[in-house]
């Protein structure tokens, strides 16, 4: 794990208007802050939040935006960046709009999955069987912690699966 150097925070959170303006969706803090949407250069169009009502002061809505960059040191140097931006309508209200990229980005919590696709869910982690044998003790670990219906064999039980004949699968697989 690489050693943090630094790390920068920003955080905005708080009632704002969406508006759609001539030069297209922004987001007003009540503060003043501005937030503009611009899809200019990426490779994939991001498209803004819908906006209700067009004519005024545009929608009133619960805004939150973090970011958080991480400067790390050793094997995995860089700078590491997460970010994320959340509009409901009204605090604590429904989503509408949720974007998250980054280098870790968290799970939803259980009440967001509702919000957004209108049912429950809950995690199940899969166990994927390791192919490489300097791995074969980690994953062992991971399917009996995670999974129980996962079975993975050890190097002896392996052994004596290939010297079955007509078993060669088995020792392809190790």
């Amino acid at each position: 794990m690489p050693d943090a150097v630094v790390g920068y925070d920003v955080h905005c959170t708080g009632p704002a208007w969406l508006q759609s303006r001539a030069t297209g969706v922004v987001v007003l803090l009540d503060d003043g802050s501005l937030f503009a949407w611009d899809s200019n250069g990426l490779a994939a169009a991001v498209y803004p939040p819908y906006v209700e009502q067009q004519d005024g002061q545009g929608d009133r809505i619960w805004m939150s935006f973090e970011q958080r960059d991480v400067l790390a040191a050793g094997a995995f140097a860089g700078t590491f960046r997460t970010q994320s931006l959340v509009i409901r309508d009204g605090e604590g209200g429904r989503i509408r709009f949720l974007a998250r990229q980054g280098a870790i980005v968290p799970d939803l919590a259980p009440t967001d999955i509702y919000d957004l696709f209108g049912v429950g869910a809950t995690s199940q982690p899969a166990c994927t069987p390791w192919v490489r044998a300097a791995c074969s003790r980690l994953a062992s670990r991971l399917c009996s912690s995670r999974n129980r219906s996962c079975s993975h064999r050890s190097r002896k039980e392996r052994a004596e699966a290939a010297s079955v004949p007509g078993n060669n699968a088995s020792a392809a697989r190790s």
